[in-house]
């Protein structure tokens, strides 16, 4: 029996201002396919419903969460989590689902928190959360810089390393 091939997850990030000096941040869980046309970037979301060709659908709405208070000498982000945020829709197959991702994901969470230590740092937070995912691409991280006219289908692609820099840029010039 053939086996489906394994999605290629990465994860697209974005960090607002909610109030005051609050920022919050969130990498939501995207998946990647062959682009249909011109124009396409083949950057999907994924959505839960029964036809789930590319076992997918566990995957709609999990995201990695973050708050940073920026006055201070030295903010730092906090309530680092990995969550369901506004899933499409969750019936009991779908929860399910959920619960058991959700679980396997920890697992591994909690496998790197004993081999490395625990860690408060979001950037590590979403290294670690990328690897558990099985993101194999050298750039798993995505942001879509508004203004921007054309780079990589709109999307600006990182690793790991230069993930640091630009929450780093966002925080300084607080969007």
């Amino acid at each position: 029996m053939p086996t489906t091939p394994k999605p290629d997850l990465r994860l697209l990030w974005d960090a607002s201002h909610s109030v005051d000096d609050i920022m919050t941040f969130k990498a939501s869980v995207v998946y990647v396919i062959e682009p249909n046309h011109p124009g396409d970037t083949g950057l999907r979301n994924p959505q839960a419903n029964r036809y789930d060709p590319d076992g997918i659908a566990q995957y709609d709405g999990l995201c990695i969460t973050a708050q940073i208070n920026r006055r201070g000498p030295d903010p730092t982000w906090y309530a680092i989590k990995l969550v369901y945020s506004e899933p499409y829709e969750v019936d009991l197959a779908q929860a399910e689902r959920m619960v058991k991702l959700l679980r396997k994901l920890q697992r591994t969470l909690d496998k790197y928190d004993q081999r490395f230590g625990r860690t408060d740092d979001l950037v590590m937070f979403c290294a670690r959360v990328a690897s558990a995912l099985g993101c194999s691409a050298p750039e798993p991280f995505a942001r879509h810089p508004k203004g921007l006219s054309e780079y990589k289908s709109n999307y600006r692609w990182t690793d790991v390393e230069n993930l640091r820099g630009l929450l780093d840029t966002v925080v300084e010039k607080g969007r």
